[in-house]
């Protein structure tokens, strides 16, 4: 379905950081592939789906996000 919406599948890339602009939003990520290789790719928003960040407010305000906004 992801597919079909337009989406492209990255397999054995992983995210690396957010990619902010100059006014600190977020623009997308970098990512490494398995070669090595560096891509910065854009996005219209980005999800964090690494499980156990929400019980950390000190990580999640270091990596830009306000805890306020979240969601369990």
């Amino acid at each position: 379905a992801a597919e079909a919406a337009g989406a492209e599948i990255l397999l054995n890339t992983h995210g690396d950081s957010i990619a902010r602009g100059e006014d600190g939003s977020i623009q997308g990520v970098y990512a490494t592939e398995k070669d090595g290789s560096i891509l910065k790719i854009n996005a219209k928003a980005v999800i964090v789906a690494t499980g156990g960040f929400l019980d950390n407010e000190e990580l999640m305000r270091e990596m830009g996000f306000d805890p306020e906004y979240t969601h369990a």
